[in-house]
């Protein structure tokens, strides 16, 4: 593989078949119309011990808040606003059971902050390395979604981050400062 554009662009479709889709592969997430008025946004990331990662420079808590923040931030780059999440994690024999709960714990720590509900996924051995891979779905106000395409990003992120920030700057003033822990 040359790099991961070149890969995306690839494997991308010529077509899509749903006329609800109005991004697929190529840009941070994918976006659907789900409502009128709002749409859905779905992106997933995926993590190899190895390869992102080691026992040795991060704690499972790390590694799973890692995870999560990752999809946080594509979802943020679109300008919608986090929802639900969705793990697939295929686990060595060499992890165990208290590392698994604080990967876990990072990911749930990360999501209260956020609202965000784990809705699924899936579990597997492996036979090396841990793999974990998140789906995070958000949601975005119509026509305010922030493509990599698009000649008004700038104003398109300031609009989310006015909106976003402001009130998480409302919670700071009233005392809930964990919520950027």
């Amino acid at each position: 593989m040359k790099d991961e554009f070149d890969f995306i662009e690839m494997v991308k479709p010529s077509h899509h078949n749903q006329a609800s889709l109005i991004l697929g592969i190529g840009d941070d997430a994918a976006v659907y119309e789900s409502t009128p008025k709002l749409r859905e946004v779905i992106c997933v990331d995926t993590m190899i011990e190895g390869v992102h990662f080691t026992k040795d420079t991060l704690s499972a808590f790390q590694i799973g808040r890692k995870a999560l923040a990752i999809n946080v931030s594509d979802l943020a780059a679109m300008g919608a606003i986090p929802r639900f999440y969705l793990v697939s994690i295929a686990i060595p024999p060499e992890w165990n059971d208290q590392e698994l709960a604080d990967l876990y714990v990072g990911m749930e720590k990360l999501a209260r902050t956020f609202n965000m509900d784990l809705i699924g996924g899936d579990t597997v051995s492996a036979k090396d390395s841990l793999v974990i891979s998140v789906t995070a779905v958000g949601q975005v106000e119509d026509h305010v979604e922030l493509y990599r395409s698009s000649r008004s990003w700038r104003c398109r992120f300031c609009h989310w981050l006015r909106r976003y920030v402001g009130c998480r700057a409302r919670a700071i003033v009233k005392g809930r400062s964990e919520w950027f822990l």
